[in-house]
């Protein structure tokens, strides 16, 4: 089992803000994007994510496969896609597939009263390519990698993760029953990263700070973890439910290996290590 303590990865919680693996750095930067339609190909979606080859320049023959995910990004608005961060719309909106070219995504949607609607977003307006990589600048403008990842995109786009937790100074509401224990009781390293018997929570985009519930007011905090998945993916865990403490990262190459933090982590942050959009 591989041990974390806060001072001994501290270091590398800091860098993992500012760096994908297999990449130089991460900052913002002066590129100028292109519209994805007509300059990308292979263009499509799957498990919600757009994903396709894009150049890496507007006269550039080289091309690079990266993936961007649309329901943080994207809302149902009474049966209307709308920009909106954490909008979910997949939740209310079916049959969704990319339109001109890839410039836009149509759904049909549910409104609040009524038939479903027929949608469509441009989706120009928030996410493009930069130097070859999908990404957006709905919170902000994006940082663009100085080197491609050298992780594919997987066929697989979610992660899971689980391994050893207790509630929170035993918050349950029954005394003397854990209900967090129950759900994340067992951890075993595998030399499988796809193996998800430990698996406790599987998500299907990246985290920003995330508080692993299941039901209020049942918080989770792990002394060990486990993330597996099909793609390449690092982990950050927090001591603190605002994300503001560091406690250690799992890393691309860790995953399927029981990771031990100290202190405990209460909320985590995810982001792709292939050439995904991290926000």
């Amino acid at each position: 089992m591989k041990r974390l303590s806060a001072l001994a990865s501290l270091g590398a919680c800091f860098s993992f803000s500012t760096a994908a693996p297999a990449r130089t750095s991460r900052a913002p930067s002066a590129i100028q994007p292109i519209p994805i339609a007509p300059h990308c190909t292979n263009a499509h979606i799957t498990q919600n994510w757009i994903v396709a080859d894009c150049p890496t320049g507007p006269d550039s023959d080289d091309t690079i496969e990266s993936a961007v995910y649309l329901p943080n990004k994207i809302t149902n608005d009474d049966g209307v896609l709308k920009w909106k961060a954490d909008g979910n719309y997949m939740q209310t909106c079916s049959d969704c597939k990319l339109a001109n070219g890839g410039a836009s995504l149509n759904c049909q949607c549910r409104p609040n009263y009524g038939q479903r609607k027929d949608t469509t977003i441009d989706l120009n307006e928030h996410i493009s390519v930069y130097a070859g990589h999908l990404l957006s600048n709905l919170n902000g403008a994006p940082s663009v990698p100085s080197q491609p990842s050298t992780f594919p995109v997987p066929s697989d786009l979610s992660f899971g993760f689980g391994g050893n937790a207790t509630c929170p100074d035993n918050s349950s509401t029954t005394p003397g029953f854990d209900w967090c224990k129950q759900v994340a009781h067992t951890c075993t390293t595998s030399n499988a990263r796809t193996d998800t018997s430990d698996v406790s929570f599987r998500m299907y985009g990246p985290l920003g700070c995330y508080v692993p519930v299941v039901y209020m007011p049942y918080h989770f905090q792990f002394e060990v973890i486990k993330l597996v998945g099909e793609g390449a993916w690092e982990m950050v865990g927090y001591a603190d439910e605002q994300c503001t403490t560091p406690v250690g990262t799992i890393s691309s190459e860790d995953m399927g290996v029981c990771t031990s933090f100290q202190p405990r982590v209460r909320a985590i942050s995810v982001r792709p290590a292939f050439n995904g959009d991290p926000n």
